[in-house]
């Protein structure tokens, strides 16, 4: 069998991890980079997990739009309001 690449396995502290632009996590520039870590193994055959759950991700979404339908909801009746006010000023000005 071939080898093709080789992966480095580390394990550096997590509170030392930024977040990129691209969504990855890396060390500071200013850091050397991580030493590899012969207690990191890759398990074959084992699934990740997501970090997220999809049920509260819907259901913050779902507030997300009713609170965001609200607020349109009173920007249009402060609006229907200042249009009211504004033909009733002018209507008293005659």
């Amino acid at each position: 069998m071939n080898q093709i690449a080789q992966i480095k396995l580390v394990n550096p502290s997590v509170g030392g991890l930024t977040r990129a632009d691209d969504g990855f996590f890396e060390l500071p520039r200013n850091e050397p980079p991580a030493p590899i870590d012969p207690s990191v193994r890759v398990l074959q055959g084992s699934y990740e997990t997501s970090n997220v759950s999809a049920a509260n991700a819907m259901v913050q979404m779902i507030n997300q739009t009713r609170m965001f339908e609200l607020n349109m909801r009173v920007i249009q009746t402060a609006e229907q309001n200042a249009r009211q006010a504004n033909i009733i000023m002018t209507m008293s000005n005659f």
